[in-house]
């Protein structure tokens, strides 16, 4: 390492130098020399590494980085992007300016005098205009963002600028001959680009015939009626008016939530009768305070503009009371209360109150319908101007004809298009209030303010990725939609000034000219936060153009029309220029605050007021959205602008919606309880040890004790193990439900091989993939089955009633001979193969051990002790893995199995009598069939038939709230939620139904020794009441999908937060929403795949046997009404008979 020093070495000559000579440089600036050293590392050739850079002992960063600033100009522009990124806003410095010492006096002190004059020119790297439309607007920048000077490569949102500024230096350049729109300005940032797109105005103008036809003098005397009102004209109504007046025609006066209210705190002594007179001259200039609404006969809404109205005023002296501000917010709220008539103009009314001798408020109350937010500080200055004897002399008002005329010779055709296509492809609305509106609005408000650093930071990344600080407040929004939904497509409503500068005087009108639009934000989980910024305001520059069509109309133009609202959350950014310190003429009466009070059509609106604090006001129905969860959505918002003021540079995958006690809750685990590690055969042969004589199973007319059925059991184990079977191999069974059926499931695991059920009633192709698939070499049936085989396998059958050596005397349990399985079992070992749906066609097997299967009987035991004397019937086909638990609970527990005939699941009197019968305890229903079963007249005439029964399960659907109400009312009998996937040996979470209100019962919580996440399609937790996919963890999963690596791989994922090296999570792709509690709530799939009376189908394995048909070319496959339709396309030239297929 070297340091120099001398004067006038140049970095770049120094590593030019070293590099002819074969090194490589590291130089830096040297951060505590003055005399601008710098340091230099050489490595010799390209593969040594330089080592680490000489830094002095500080924790900041070298204030000068290396050579690249020999050019002053740039490191005068990152010094300020330094400033700005740690320094609010107002702090920043305006010029930097590059010195090589600071002049100093005699003493030592700074010489402020002797500093030069700042070269705002050095702000920029850009270059001179260099023609006359360049500089023309290098001077329109500069007026419009008020700074000293802009060059042509200056970016307009890099300087500040933003949608609001734009408008002011659309109305400068029309003033000066030159015509533009907002997109040009947000497409063409800088002047050289806006120079090319630039065009001279059209002196000529637009037509004065109005664009819509007037009314004929029976329609405006019909639209007069009996009211003796004067009318100057009639006009049609904006597009947001239209908005407005429908919510008032269907909501109601009464209901309305558009009447607002402005409180203006005024300093001095106030004359009431001059500031009445004053705001007369007011209602006087400006035609929308003077407007009311009508239909004409067809139904189209009118507004009719009149003349010779009376402001509606009164005064109210609070000066003498001892609790003014209550009696203040008495009189305001009286206001408030008084709806208007659309019908009757004026819409707007004032209320003097005096507070004192110099303070005064001015209640201003008006419907939203005939002015925005825009427009009051233009009403602020014109009202004290207008104040006194002697009232200021104001330019004319332009008409607001002209702004609705603009509108209404827009290019409807083309902005529909525009609109069909930046909405393509949603197909749901976005919406955070579940519960409908009911009854009056309750509004309610939050409030946040941002602290000034992350302000100033956010607006430093605003202007370093040339967006405007709404965009960055409506990406932060959009996002948290995002996160709240779990979608990565959400939508919201945004409004927009709608002041088009073409307009001559329109920045100086009063009316509603704001418009409330759709904005929709898309991501990906690698997009950075940057990049998500600079689209979101590319695709919303690229439709200012078509701002002009109403909500209504842009949701029939985009397919919505009848689908309701596509969004029920709002963003304003109320950002409309101001003027501080308004007086009247003589400057004795001061305006020294006001204060908005409205409501908001939407259940949730964030209102957003830049500043040296980002103001966020979160207005909602508390009828519809509670306060605690509006306060977590700001708590959530202020995180995402936390981020987005940190770093853009971070995926949004990365984007954390949680605060760290939630993080710490937000995997939910099972109780930790140890479960002996035994196998199946293993734990029921303990049973049976125990109890030989106690009746282990029940099927019509036979019963087997445990001591039966362990002989015979064993008696077959010894046939397969001489077949080969084995701990690692599969058996598969295809025995109808039997007391066979019992000997043929312990008869495999007592081999050490791993069952697989058969369903004969499958299809041949079916089965035969099944028996490949598994590898299965052997098959356990009955003589009187066997023939329903596929033949040509190769596989050896076994009939189960041919038992062999078994010791049927009911006396003990059979023999023991020489243990002859090739190897011990373990509970680590494959316990069964069970085969589900697949989407590709082909059926999967999952693969699930005796350790999982032991966890699962484990916790069921524990939470609901069966005991000898439970009957439990067993009716789910063999094939579905809810059955494990029918089998081999109450065997481990020295309970009874009662089995019920093979079809007689599908009966609901046989059922009921079968329960009544046998006295059975403890039974399972899928909720479809719980449906059907309740459904019966011969259930339901008598429950006499459910008096033994202690619990009753249901699983493999959601349970809807009704049907287990009416469970309830009929039987009484406790009914236990269930929820699990074959993935997870049975089932991982419960839930006691305990009567309260819901469409779907919950699911629940996890089970013993499994973790429930539910998480976002990034792998990040969830927010409760979110949305997210649920992913299991623990003992209970499956070892994955059979002969499937690539399967498995993509199902069972590493799970990041595990403490143990290895450990996996299942995702379920089930869809499912986290309770404050803790449980969960199912909602439905992420995927194609649907439960239907309980069957796990994948709807693309139904579509994948259709299209393998000769006549089939396409086809899809949907549930309707609870049953599978199928719809499909013939091939070319051939005919699809629906009954063949």
């Amino acid at each position: 390492s070297i340091r120099t020093g001398p004067a006038g070495v140049d970095p770049a000559t120094l590593d030019e130098t070293a590099a002819r000579h074969g090194y490589r440089t590291a130089l830096t600036w040297t951060a505590d020399a003055e005399d601008g050293s710098f340091d230099a590392v050489f490595a010799l050739g390209d593969d040594t590494p330089p080592g680490p850079l000489c830094r002095p002992g500080r924790t900041r960063p070298h204030a000068n980085r290396p050579a690249p600033f020999r050019n002053v100009t740039a490191l005068m522009a990152v010094l300020r992007a330094h400033a700005a990124e740690f320094l609010p806003a107002y702090m920043v410095p305006a010029a930097l300016v590059p010195l090589d010492r600071l002049p100093v006096t005699p003493s030592g002190k700074l010489d402020a005098a002797a500093l030069p004059v700042p070269d705002y020119g050095l702000l920029s790297s850009g270059r001179a205009p260099r023609t006359e439309r360049e500089r023309l607007l290098c001077d329109l920048y500069a007026r419009a963002l008020r700074v000293p000077s802009v060059t042509v490569d200056d970016d307009f949102f890099a300087l500040g600028g933003d949608s609001i500024v734009a408008i002011h230096l659309l109305v400068l350049a029309r003033r000066a001959g030159l015509e533009l729109t907002p997109r040009d300005v947000f497409r063409h940032r800088t002047v050289a680009e806006l120079a090319t797109v630039a065009r001279t105005a059209d002196s000529a103008g637009e037509s004065a015939e109005a664009p819509w036809q007037t009314p004929t003098d029976a329609e405006l005397a019909a639209l007069r009626g009996e009211d003796p009102l004067t009318v100057a004209e009639v006009l049609p109504l904006g597009p947001l008016q239209e908005g407005f007046y429908f919510h008032a025609l269907v909501d109601g006066a009464e209901h309305d939530a558009y009447v607002v209210q402005q409180a203006i705190d005024l300093a001095g002594p106030v004359d009431g009768g001059q500031l009445r007179r004053a705001a007369q001259r007011l209602l006087d200039r400006h035609a929308p305070l003077r407007a009311c609404f009508r239909q004409l006969p067809d139904g189209r809404p009118v507004q009719l503009v009149a003349t010779g109205l009376d402001l509606p005023w009164r005064e109210v002296d609070l000066s003498a009371a001892d609790v003014r501000a209550g009696l203040a917010e008495a009189v305001a709220a009286d206001e408030r209360a008084h709806r208007f008539d659309l019908a009757r103009p004026p819409l707007l009314r004032l209320a003097l109150v005096r507070l004192g001798e110099d303070h005064s408020r001015l209640l201003l109350t008006f419907h939203h319908i005939i002015a925005d937010g825009w427009s009051l500080p233009v009403l602020h200055r014109e009202l004290l101007a207008l104040y006194g004897e002697r009232p200021a002399e104001l330019p004319q008002v332009a008409p607001y004809r002209d702004h609705l005329a603009r509108i209404a010779r827009a290019d409807r055709e083309a902005a529909r298009q525009a609109w069909r296509a930046a909405l393509a492809g949603i197909d749901e609305p976005t919406r955070l209030a579940g519960n409908p509106a009911a009854g009056p609005i309750e509004p309610a408000q939050i409030r946040v303010e941002l602290p000034e650093r992350t302000t100033a930071r956010l607006t430093a990344r605003a202007r370093a990725h040339g967006v405007t600080l709404g965009t960055v407040v409506q990406a932060a929004w959009g996002l948290l939609l995002a996160g709240l939904t779990g979608r990565q497509d959400v939508v919201f409503g945004t409004t927009v000034s709608g002041r088009d500068a073409a307009v001559d005087g329109i920045e100086s009108m009063i009316g509603l000219f704001i418009n409330t639009l759709p904005t929709r934000l898309s991501w990906t989980p690698a997009d950075t936060l940057g990049a998500v910024l600079e689209r979101l305001q590319g695709e919303q520059s690229a439709l200012m153009d078509h701002q002009h069509l109403g909500l209504a109309e842009i949701q029939r133009a985009a397919g919505h029309a009848g689908d309701g609202e596509l969004f029920d959350t709002l963003v304003v950014f109320e950002n409309y220029p101001a003027e501080p310190g308004l007086t009247d003429p003589t400057g004795a009466v001061r305006l020294t605050g006001h204060a908005f009070h409205d409501a908001v059509h939407y259940p949730l609106a964030l209102i957003v007021k830049p500043g040296r604090r980002l103001d966020l006001r979160l207005k909602h129905h508390a009828d519809r959205i509670p306060g605690d969860a509006v306060r977590t959505v700001a708590d959530r918002l202020v995180l995402v602008l936390t981020a987005l003021a940190d770093d853009t540079a971070l995926p949004v995958a990365a984007l954390d919606l949680l605060t760290p006690a939630e993080r710490a809750a937000a995997h939910t685990e099972g109780e930790r309880r140890p479960v002996p590690p035994v196998t199946l055969p293993a734990a029921i042969s303990a049973q049976s040890a125990r109890a030989p004589g106690a009746t282990a199973v029940v099927y019509g007319d036979t019963a087997l004790t445990y001591a039966q059925l362990d002989a015979r059991a064993e008696a077959l184990a010894r046939r397969l193990r001489a077949a080969g079977a084995g701990p690692e191999k599969f058996v598969a069974i295809a025995v109808p439900r039997s007391a066979e059926l019992m000997v043929a499931l312990l008869g495999v695991l007592k081999s050490g091989a791993a069952y697989l059920p058969v369903d004969l009633d499958y299809p041949a192709d079916r089965i035969a993939y099944m028996l490949a698939d598994s590898g299965a070499r052997t098959v356990v049936t009955t003589a009187h089955d066997a023939v329903r085989l596929p033949e040509g396998h190769g596989l050896e059958i076994l009939h189960v009633e041919e038992d062999g050596q078994a010791d049927e005397t009911g006396t003990g349990v059979a023999t023991p001979l020489t243990d002859d399985r090739p190897a011990p079992l373990t509970p680590d070992h494959p316990a069964y193969l069970i085969y589900t749906s697949g989407s590709t066609g082909r059926p999967k097997g999952v693969v699930v051990t005796h350790r999982a299967v032991g966890n699962r009987l484990s916790w069921m035991q524990g939470a609901y002790g069966l005991t000898p004397e439970d009957r439990v019937l067993q009716k789910t086909p063999a094939s579905f893995d809810v059955s494990v638990w029918e089998f081999f609970w109450p065997l481990c527990q020295g309970a009874a199995v009662v089995l019920a005939a093979p079809d007689g699941h599908r009966d609901p009197g046989y059922l009921a009598r079968l329960i009544a019968a046998e006295g059975v305890t403890t039974t399972h229903f899928v909720p479809s069939m719980l449906e059907a079963f309740l459904a019966s007249d011969e259930v339901t005439a008598d429950p006499a038939w459910a008096a033994r029964l202690r619990r009753v399960f249901s699983s493999g659907e959601a349970l809807p709230g009704r049907t287990a109400a009416r469970w309830r009312e009929l039987t009484g009998v406790p009914l236990h939620n269930l929820y699990g996937p074959t993935e997870a040996a049975v089932d991982v979470t419960h839930h006691a139904y305990d009567g309260a209100p819901g469409t779907t019962v919950p699911i629940g919580r996890p089970v013993w020794n499994t973790g429930l996440r539910v998480l976002d399609t990034c792998l990040r937790p969830v927010p409760d009441g979110t949305p997210g996919e649920l992913y299991l963890t623990g003992v209970q999963l499956a070892r994955g999908y059979h002969r499937r690596p690539a399967l498995t791989a993509d199902r069972f994922v590493a799970d990041p937060d595990a403490a143990t090296p290895g450990a996996r999570m299942y995702r379920t792709g089930d869809l499912v929403r986290r309770r404050p509690d803790g449980s969960l709530d199912y909602l439905g799939r992420t995927d194609r795949q649907v439960k239907l009376r309980g069957n796990r189908i994948e709807l693309g394995e139904i579509e994948a046997v259709l299209t393998a048909h000769p006549a089939v070319a396409r086809g899809a496959v949907v549930v309707r009404d609870q049953h599978l339709v199928a719809y499909a396309v013939p091939a070319a030239g051939a005919v699809a008979d629906p009954a063949a297929l």
